[in-house]
């Protein structure tokens, strides 16, 4: 319903925003469903990541407001509108090493990364489970940055006019009823 996902305190949802989401699977041998007849076969993901990035407008006067980011991996199955979605929350940085992907590089940097998998742990109180990294994974590719316009120059230099906190500290992290 209207105003579900708010709560007292919390920021109105961002105006701006990119996200991407991308297969992910649950098993490290060659043993998979998929669809389809030889030779046109489909593999079926057992599970789907998706890492969003939302810059939010500054309340203070600035030019930048805050910049949350979290990332959520899935199953590739209904999930009931109950369930929270803090419950599919995983540290960026093991998602990174799976998808072998490194997400928005000229946003984040490592020490970033690492507070916001620290801050996970705080989230409605819950221990977040971890992404298995596998020793083998490929060097990350960047993606996901070309396009977003965000003050790069700030967050690198540490500037305080822009902060990368995670986006379930900015908003309500809820899966929205239909």
């Amino acid at each position: 319903g209207q105003g579900r996902g708010k709560q007292a305190g919390r920021r109105p949802a961002p105006a701006q925003g990119r996200h991407m989401t991308a297969p992910t699977f649950g098993q490290w041998e060659l043993h998979f469903q998929t669809l389809g007849d030889v030779p046109h076969l489909v593999t079926i993901p057992t599970h789907f990541f998706k890492v969003v990035l939302a810059e939010f407008p500054s309340t203070s006067g600035s030019s930048t407001g805050p910049v949350g980011i979290a990332a959520f991996v899935m199953p590739n199955a209904d999930v009931p509108h109950s369930t929270p979605l803090s419950n599919f929350l995983v540290p960026l940085d093991g998602l990174e090493s799976l998808a072998g992907m490194s997400f928005f590089p000229k946003v984040l940097t490592e020490p970033e990364i690492k507070h916001l998998d620290e801050e996970l742990i705080n989230i409605n109180g819950m221990q977040v489970p971890s992404v298995r990294k596998s020793p083998s994974a490929p060097k990350p590719k960047v993606v996901g940055d070309h396009k977003y316009q965000v003050n790069i120059s700030q967050v690198q230099d540490g500037n305080t006019s822009v902060k990368v906190q995670h986006l379930c500290q900015l908003v309500s992290c809820d899966l929205m009823s239909q």
